[in-house]
């Protein structure tokens, strides 16, 4: 926008973006990426495909997106739900959505493909602070929520999203550069975050995101290729309300079909907002320095609690 308005030079390069793929390929075979191949094993192990109404073909022409737009009010109690429980906010969309998906498809588990910036500080030498390019990294997260109560679901979310090595960017190098996943393959559903959308620009920027209309990106996609997910969920706040886009393929799902299954998501965030539920903080990996282990840390709250009035 600089350049467009004003002229003049931008700041020197970093890291170029084919520099960044030649030191992913190398650190792809180093000990520190390979000793993964186990961890990411057990849970593509339980991947498996998502109910369908009918067979039919699975690509982008055919896609469809629905869309859940929390109002303002009710987004605000969700952050302040988030605050509360110690979490964040897309652990707790996250949350909502597995308990929907497992709630819908009578399961007590599901797989999802959760997607990153994959702008990941790998190499003290590598900075890609000013690399134009889509970094993009996906892994799966093992959500087993079927039938929890909402605490402990979030607590099962936020550690399978803390857990993951380096924020889950060893998964895709290992598929794309060794033959230590031979048998991995996408997860059914993708969940992306995209946070403060309203942020990518300044209110009186030049320049704006694109996001009043669900179908905005539909011809960025060739229509004959295949899609790679089932159900791909993209959320985040603009205009101060949460949007929730969920895409999959007209020739594969009513439109009645999914919209139970946005009906799911809305309720169980509504269950995450209420009051009596926030205040149970899902506390887990939070205090890594205190040596306790999670039944130690559960007696520790829930004494607190009974001890310090409203809390």
């Amino acid at each position: 926008e600089r350049l467009y308005l004003e002229g003049g030079d931008l700041p020197a390069k970093t890291t170029s973006f084919a520099g960044w793929t030649q030191r992913l390929a190398e650190h792809a075979h180093s000990e520190h990426v390979t000793g993964q191949a186990d961890y990411w094993e057990r849970i593509t192990e339980s991947i498996a495909p998502l109910p369908v109404d009918r067979v039919g073909a699975d690509t982008h022409g055919e896609a469809c997106t629905h869309r859940l737009a929390l109002p303002l009010e009710a987004t605000e109690e969700l952050l302040a739900a988030a605050h509360r429980m110690r979490a964040r906010p897309d652990e707790l969309v996250l949350t909502a959505c597995a308990r929907a998906l497992t709630g819908w498809a009578g399961w007590n588990r599901v797989v999802v493909d959760v997607e990153g910036h994959g702008r990941e500080p790998l190499f003290e030498d590598v900075s890609t602070a000013r690399t134009v390019g889509w970094f993009t990294a996906l892994h799966p997260v093992l959500l087993e929520v079927g039938g929890a109560e909402t605490a402990e679901a979030v607590r099962t979310v936020k550690e399978a999203l803390r857990e993951a090595p380096d924020n889950g960017i060893g998964y895709g190098l290992l598929r794309a550069y060794t033959d230590l996943l031979p048998g991995a393959a996408d997860a059914p559903v993708l969940f992306n975050y995209l946070g403060h959308i309203d942020q990518a620009a300044a209110a009186d920027s030049v320049f704006r995101l694109r996001f009043d209309d669900p179908a905005w990106a539909a011809a960025a996609q060739a229509p004959e290729n295949r899609r790679h997910h089932a159900i791909e969920i993209n959320a985040g706040i603009h205009n101060g309300g949460l949007v929730l886009d969920l895409t999959c393929s007209r020739e594969q799902y009513e439109d009645a079909s999914i919209g139970e299954l946005l009906d799911a998501v809305g309720g169980r965030l509504d269950v995450l907002t209420a009051k009596a539920e926030a205040e149970a903080a899902a506390h887990t990996s939070d205090f890594p320095l205190a040596g306790l282990d999670q039944q130690e840390l559960d007696n520790l709250m829930a004494k607190m609690r009974g001890t310090s009035g409203d809390r």
